[in-house]
């Protein structure tokens, strides 16, 4: 009886199931779909009644209150709840994008003498008539009764059901207090071993029931312990947080029609998680997408790709080249250009953005002919670029690629020869032509086991055609797409908890084994020069605190702002923007000692590798951790509205307009004193955007440590002194 009933809802062009295992009649959606109204300051502790759902269909007042019911809420009560705590922002906002003219006037519940009521963007109560022929139809605010999750909860499901169509599929997920969460849509077929991926091909069942899109798949495999949840290789699935349903017509359609939705569709904001391409999750609760999707006004979506031997290991046959872990991320990218549209993105303004690996991937999708107008903007949180280093604990042989640096991307040979075949034989194989069969034969946790990894993005020739992504003309792939860069001021500080003292033991003798590189004279080199300040005789703290310094010069600073400094002087990218953050909140897990603080304006701390994850993704309070100083929260939103101002329109300075519509008075007070977030450009002196509460543009840092470690300012230049 399910089966049937599901196949026959299926069947409809839109339709809701929540809190009820009924539906929203279809014309519900003929005139526009449905938006979570929330006035989002990140708290995660909003005010009762201070949230809606909008039915934007306009209906007779009898429909508006059956739409509300079968979305299991009653139509919003002025009565009982305030509407200056969020809907006077919220329904202000709506007339401010041109969702709904000024004189709009949406259905309420009736006033305790019965007549029929609705109100303004302004608060103001006016009485309707909503009886007999000709009564006003308007769209309705139904009171917005899901919870409110917390980290705790953030991979559990609400009973507040929602069915939505995508194309000829219909996906069944679920709303909280703040947006609409669809989870684990496959977005490719499992992935045979070392083969690209490729399309999911929906079963018959699939096709006649809604598909349940209620919890995210597994990790992708990989080191047990890494997820808490384990792993496993049937794993490519895309994550969708949205604060906005559009309708979506007959199954024939991909998109919902643009008549329909004017004005509607949302930026789309798709996330890449790092891990060192061996490890890495798209439901990290700490970036989980909800705080950003709701306070953003944006669709966040996160895909999972295949990590470590599995997700990048080339073979010695010249047709398995590596690179499958990028092809599933284009996969997930090519799926969103098709269907986000059915769950309120816009296609045509996909920004992609990543951390770490992430951001190593963003630059090779930059890169990628295959990936080529599938995004508008881009976003690399703390790429690494550098002179490739081991992580903690010491890592042995050292992570390292042919080049000896993060930016240049592998040959064929050299990754078959120096990573492929000693995974091949480590795990049982013959390193002929039977290593295929075997390798496909070989239980998969057998590739988690081996002394190293054979990852590194390749040049395949399908994927990536260049040994790096251009930043020194404007004569590349990427030469319209909107690029932001930046770090954490001390990235490696994620990496190292002490440096071993040993007496009458140089310093420049015992670095090279605690962080091993493949230019291990550079770093030892700079450990004896006076730029970087390291005493001859160190306290445990001073060593420690030089050898942070150099490794995150060395990984990433330097090379971090070669890049912009030379995409600058050559207008590589449509615009470009650089910052440094140098206020971080690493969350529990993932942190030392010395990345930590009570009190970030007082207390000398490291900005460590990840400090931006709680701040970007406003789940700070969401996993119940104190704001530190008070000024944690009114730090990450207006970190926040930065990045959604550069997922929306390609420019992290939030139009004051924009920021004045939704109420976020705090933001748009603290822009207007500190200045605005200048471009990257050739003509100043201070391009990086210094984040801390006290934000400035900034010039470059450590230009003379630099040089020392061979890595300065002008490395990406025709001609410099620099091996590039």
């Amino acid at each position: 009886m399910y089966r049937a009933t599901m196949a026959m809802l299926a069947a409809w062009p839109s339709l809701l199931v929540l809190g009820a295992p009924t539906d929203v009649p279809s014309d519900v959606y003929s005139a526009g779909g449905l938006t979570l109204l929330t006035y989002n300051d990140l708290s995660n502790d909003p005010k009762n009644g201070s949230a809606a759902v909008l039915v934007h269909a306009p209906a007779e007042f009898l429909s508006a209150e059956e739409s509300c019911r079968k979305l299991g809420e009653t139509l919003w009560s002025p009565d009982t709840a305030s509407f200056t705590d969020g809907l006077n922002s919220s329904l202000s906002y709506q007339i401010w994008q041109e969702s709904f003219p000024k004189s709009q006037l949406f259905w309420v519940s009736k006033a305790s003498s019965g007549d029929c009521r609705a109100i303004n963007y302004r608060g103001e109560l006016k009485e309707v008539d909503c009886a007999g022929p000709g009564s006003s139809k308007l769209p309705a605010l139904c009171t917005q009764s899901a919870p409110v999750l917390s980290t705790a909860t953030n991979n559990v499901r609400t009973d507040f059901i929602v069915n939505q169509r995508a194309g000829d599929l219909v996906y069944q997920g679920f709303r909280d207090f703040f947006v609409w969460k669809f989870r684990g849509i496959r977005f490719a077929a499992k992935p045979e071993r070392f083969e690209y991926a490729r399309p999911y091909e929906p079963t018959p069942e699939e096709r006649s029931a809604p598909i349940p899109a209620l919890f995210a798949l597994p990790e992708c495999l990989q080191v047990p312990g890494e997820v808490p949840d384990g792993s496993n290789e049937d794993c490519l699935g895309i994550n969708i947080w949205t604060p906005y349903l559009p309708p979506t017509g007959p199954s024939s359609c991909k998109r919902p029609s643009s008549a329909l939705v004017p004005k509607r569709l949302k930026p789309v904001m798709f996330y890449i998680y790092g891990g060192a391409l061996r490890i890495g999750s798209g439901r990290n609760v700490y970036t989980d997408g909800t705080m950003l999707a709701s306070r953003g006004d944006v669709v966040v979506v996160s895909v999972n790709y295949r990590v470590g031997s599995l997700g990048w290991m080339v073979l010695g046959d010249g047709v398995h080249n590596g690179n499958y872990g990028l092809s599933d991320v284009i996969a997930g990218l090519e799926w969103v250009k098709e269907n986000i549209a059915s769950f309120g993105g816009d296609p045509d303004r996909v920004t992609i953005f990543g951390y770490s690996a992430g951001a190593w991937l963003i630059r090779a999708l930059m890169a990628s002919p295959k990936a080529k107008g599938l995004f508008h903007a881009a976003i690399a949180q703390s790429g690494p670029a550098g002179i490739y280093m081991a992580e903690e604990p010491v890592q042995q042989p050292p992570l390292t690629n042919e080049a000896g640096f993060a930016y240049k991307y592998d040959s064929i040979g050299w990754a078959w020869e120096n990573l492929g075949k000693k995974v091949v034989s480590e795990v049982g194989c013959a390193t002929d032509e039977t290593a295929l069969g075997c390798l496909r034969a070989v239980d998969g946790t057998a590739f988690l086991n081996t002394s190293l990894y054979a990852i590194g993005i390749t040049v395949d020739g399908k994927y990536i055609d260049s040994d790096r992504l251009t930043v020194n003309s404007s004569d590349n792939l990427a030469s319209d797409v909107a690029f932001m860069t930046g770090i954490d001021r001390d990235e490696a500080g994620n990496n190292l908890v002490s440096v071993p003292i040993i007496p009458g033991v140089p310093l420049a003798d015992i670095v090279p084994s605690i962080v091993p590189a493949v230019h291990s004279e550079a770093i030892a080199a700079a450990v004896r020069s006076p730029a970087f300040g390291i005493p001859s005789d160190p306290t445990p703290a001073e060593a420690l605190d030089g050898v942070i310094r150099i490794a995150t010069d060395a990984f990433f600073t330097c090379l971090e702002q070669a890049t912009v400094y030379s995409a600058a002087r050559h207008s590589t990218f449509e615009s470009l923007w650089a910052y440094s953050f140098n206020r971080t909140y690493n969350f529990p897990g993932y942190t030392k000692p010395h990345c930590e603080t009570t009190d970030p304006e007082q207390l000398e701390y490291k900005k460590c590798h990840g400090g931006d994850h709680l701040i970007l993704f406003g789940t700070m309070r969401r996993g119940e951790l104190p704001d530190r100083d008070g000024r944690d929260l009114p730090f990450s939103r207006v970190a926040m509205d930065h990045w959604a101002a550069f997922g929306t329109n390609r420019d992290p300075n939030p139009d004051p307009a924009y920021l004045a519509a939704r109420g976020y008075w705090d933001t748009l007070e603290t822009l207007q004193r500190l200045g605005p977030w200048e471009r990257a450009d050739v003509s100043t002196d201070a391009p990086i955007r210094l984040l801390q509460v006290q934000a400035r543009m900034d010039a470059y840092s450590e230009v003379e440590q630099c040089k020392v470690l061979r890595q300065p300012l002008d490395y990406f230049e025709p001609g410099s002194s620099a091996t590039n």
